[in-house]
């Protein structure tokens, strides 16, 4: 079991670093697309990219 899940990233760096595992370069444990969904779906976020889109015009 896992006593601090906010250090699993150190946790994984040390065994990659006493060869105990590899982590591919440009390797991630979550799904890039799905990490920055909430962000992008944000209100504040959506309304910038709306007002982007139409050149700055209102």
């Amino acid at each position: 079991m896992i006593e601090n899940k906010l250090k699993i990233p150190l946790y994984l760096e040390n065994l990659e670093r006493l060869k105990l595992i590899e982590i591919p370069n440009g390797s991630f444990l979550t799904d890039k697309e799905k990490r920055y969904k909430p962000l992008e779906n944000h209100k504040l976020i959506t309304q910038e990219l709306k007002k982007l889109s139409t050149n700055g015009k209102k």
